[in-house]
């Protein structure tokens, strides 16, 4: 589905918030997508990276250009009012880009080498030379002031490193970046970052139903049926093994066959001749 000029960076707008170990993706073509990319606004490396291959093994444009900004947030790319990255915004409303792929939080990172190699790898096995370039854009740091100053420095980058790619007519752009958030250690001491997760899973699954652009039938069972919790799941489960030992014990125990005589006490010459 192609969106109407910078209509897919809308999305960031809502994500002002974004979790710790999540950074956002977009990749803007004047080529056309042979696979339509999932749209959900949550997704992990893997799953987008999985996407972007899907997109880029037809070798849909002749020019590449990776951006890498480290530390990127949601939330930069374009806020509330108005975009904060100018030149991508830029770039999404140009007439002669087709298709946007966004996703606003991705968890983990996308390395921009493999992603480089495999567009040259993809367009040498449709028998085409692809251009790729990279640019490596400076960090942003975590103070507010300072961060929204860098921004900008990076954005005149941007603006140099763009402005012959822009002048073609068959070109893609990705632009990517490395979460900024906390290590594995805090993340698994917290439930910071689960809470998080689920209310931006539980947000992208409204939108996935507003929109009603997902085959029903087609979604996993606890997205499907709400009720069945992984929880109520495995309690199901174990309860039902409990209740099978219990069964084998209690059938064990039906089954001890023991005469009445077994208990009574002799009276016979043989039990006084054992008391004497």
């Amino acid at each position: 589905m192609r969106l109407s000029r910078s209509a897919g960076l809308l999305v960031f707008a809502a994500s002002a918030n974004a979790i710790a170990d999540s950074s956002p993706f977009v990749l803007l073509s004047t080529g056309k997508f042979t696979q339509v990319p999932d749209a959900s606004q949550l997704q992990t490396s893997t799953q987008v990276l999985n996407s972007v291959q899907l997109i880029l093994d037809s070798c849909p444009t002749e020019r590449y250009h990776i951006v890498s900004q480290p530390n990127l947030r949601a939330s930069d790319i374009r806020g509330a009012d108005d975009c904060k990255t100018r030149k991508l915004c830029s770039a999404a409303s140009n007439d002669r880009v087709r298709n946007t792929y966004s996703v606003a939080e991705v968890v983990g990172k996308i390395e921009a080498d493999n992603l480089s190699k495999y567009i040259q790898a993809a367009c040498s096995n449709q028998g085409r030379a692809a251009e790729v370039q990279e640019t490596a854009l400076h960090p942003l740091p975590s103070d507010h002031l300072e961060r929204e100053k860098q921004l900008a420095k990076n954005d005149q980058i941007l603006d140099r490193a763009l402005d012959d790619l822009l002048s073609s007519d068959s070109y893609t752009i990705i632009y990517l970046s490395s979460p900024a958030g906390s290590s594995k250690s805090d993340v698994d001491s917290t439930g910071s970052i689960s809470a998080e997760l689920k209310k931006l899973r539980a947000r992208a699954w409204s939108v996935r139903r507003q929109d009603n652009s997902t085959d029903w039938n087609n979604l996993p069972l606890f997205e499907k049926y709400q009720f069945l919790t992984p929880g109520i799941f495995h309690g199901i489960v174990v309860t039902l093994v409990i209740l099978s030992i219990l069964g084998v014990g209690l059938r064990a125990l039906s089954s001890l066959e023991v005469s009445y005589g077994a208990f009574d006490k002799e009276m016979g010459p043989a039990a006084q001749k054992k008391q004497n």
